[in-house]
């Protein structure tokens, strides 16, 4: 098959950091491209995704569970205090 060029413009930094990752999972920049244009051609879609926000509804309830936790109120369970707190979860996720 014969080879094309396409020239795409973007600021350095984001060049860089994409061949440092590129590097780090065993691919050359080219590669990662053509491997997501000939996604795109095959799936004819692309998608693009902005990062998970929180509602300010969710933000407001996980503010005040943090104060109940940071003043040692709403407790129950195994733990009391929040060094108990700390101390159960780093138990549990080792």
């Amino acid at each position: 098959m014969k080879s094309a060029i396409i020239n795409v413009k973007t600021d350095s930094k984001t060049k860089q950091a994409a061949q440092k990752l590129a590097e780090e999972i065993g691919l050359s920049l080219s590669a990662v491209i053509n491997g997501q244009l000939k996604q795109f051609v095959r799936d004819q879609a692309i998608a693009f995704s902005k990062p998970y926000q929180m509602s300010s509804v969710l933000e407001k309830r996980l503010k005040l569970i943090d104060d109940d936790i940071n003043n040692g109120r709403n407790l129950y369970g195994p733990v009391k205090t929040k060094k108990e707190l700390d101390h159960y979860f780093d138990t549990v996720w080792k």
